[in-house]
């Protein structure tokens, strides 16, 4: 998507070659060197020995970090880190445009504009959890959606909110495939995204990194666009938790069939999402004690409403916890 690709390539140029915040704090990025000509950088990625320290386990290398003594082979930390520099930067050619260019974007809101045509379009979402051969699974779930929709809907008048919510979903879903997610279903103002536990090591901080993108996207460029035409800006609410989900298939041959996930985890991000006040992302509590310590770190545990029902394994409050955030956020209790 348009927007999401300008939000790479500005990564890549005013993080990396302008030597800012390396991709995570376990990790030091420096750029060995770049190629003006061109246009190309050799970057090393190397464990920060203040977080981490390289271990001997059985005979392997093992890396392990001082915070919590979590071990991790060596070959799962490759993984890791591969898969988290390319969703981070991305594809993008450093000598692109770095300021917003809204082009691209300006010619998706015409052809938005003109008669809505449905186009099918085969479901790889679905058909890759059918592939997958198992019927349940360890996922994290992701919940976006626009908060005040309602209020929108009525003020903007049924073309105009239609293209609107057109347009922002979808923005807010393109940054999904760089962290390796799949779009299980579109809520009418939003969607719910599922991150599939073969994929990578470290996936709850993955898919923490990919509500970040997406707010990113819509706070540091759509919503500029929108009110440059026209349109008012808009406001997030995420909800992240993981755990086991089912799949299966619903529906009948005779009128309709599609494969989802059924189970707490996927209910329980959106319940969540639903108490986020805007700008907010919430996590669960079994995403958040899976997250990396200098992530907990920057939680906080919320004040549950009082018909909240929702328990854990030992039979208490299933709690929830806010990212502090820098930039537009609503804050919460």
């Amino acid at each position: 998507m348009v927007l999401a690709a300008q939000w790479r390539r500005r990564t890549i140029v005013s993080d990396v070659l302008n030597n800012r915040m390396p991709l995570r704090k376990e990790f030091m990025c420096r750029v060995v060197r770049f190629n003006e000509t061109q246009g190309t950088f050799d970057v090393s990625l190397q464990p920060n020995p203040e977080l981490c320290q390289w271990v001997q386990v059985d005979g392997k290398r093992h890396l392990k970090f001082k915070e919590d003594g979590s071990l991790y082979s060596e070959a799962e930390i490759a993984q890791y880190a591969t898969e988290l520099f390319d969703a981070q930067y991305g594809t993008g050619n450093p000598q692109d445009t770095v300021e917003p260019s809204y082009d691209g974007l300006q010619q998706d809101l015409e052809e938005l504009s003109s008669p809505l045509i449905s186009s099918p379009a085969i479901d790889v979402q679905h058909q890759y959890l059918s592939d997958l051969g198992v019927n349940e699974l360890d996922f994290v779930i992701l919940s976006v959606d626009i908060a005040g929709s309602t209020k929108l809907a009525t003020s903007l008048g049924r073309d105009k909110y239609t293209h609107l919510i057109m347009l922002a979903l979808d923005e807010i879903g393109a940054p999904i495939p760089e962290f390796n997610g799949k779009i299980l279903k579109y809520t009418g103002d939003g969607l719910i995204a599922y991150f599939a536990e073969p994929h990578y090591a470290m996936e709850n901080d993955l898919v923490l990194d990919c509500a970040l993108a997406i707010r990113e996207v819509v706070y540091g460029l759509l919503n500029d666009f929108l009110e440059a035409s026209c349109f008012p800006r808009i406001e997030l609410r995420i909800g992240i938790d993981s755990g086991i989900a089912s799949i299966v298939t619903l529906g009948s041959t005779q009128t309709k069939q599609e494969t989802d996930l059924i189970g707490a985890t996927v209910s329980l991000a959106a319940k969540m999402q639903q108490l986020a006040r805007a700008g907010n992302v919430l996590i669960g509590e079994m995403a958040y004690q899976r997250l990396q310590p200098h992530w907990q770190a920057r939680c906080s545990e919320i004040t549950l409403p009082l018909e909240w029902e929702y328990t854990n394994q030992a039979g208490g409050r299933y709690n929830i916890y806010n990212l502090e955030l820098a930039g537009p956020t609503g804050g919460h209790n």
